[in-house]
């Protein structure tokens, strides 16, 4: 199981298979993600998921020109 949190909803807790990654469990989540970015235990993903990994969406940071 991973968990996933987004702001404002509950956290949820999906059942992946082995060597699973953040798309699959955003997608069994079923979360929209637009204007959001995955964290996977505090930290950019990379790589499958493992037991006990919690993916948090926190608001995507646009760069622009002041």
């Amino acid at each position: 199981f991973v968990k996933v949190a987004k702001v404002g909803q509950p956290v949820q807790e999906v059942c992946l298979e082995d060597n699973a990654s953040v798309e699959h469990a955003l997608e069994a989540a079923d979360i929209d993600t637009e204007g959001f970015q995955p964290l996977v235990n505090n930290r950019k993903p990379c790589g499958a998921l493992k037991q006990g990994d919690v993916i948090t969406l926190v608001a995507a940071i646009k760069g622009g020109r002041s």
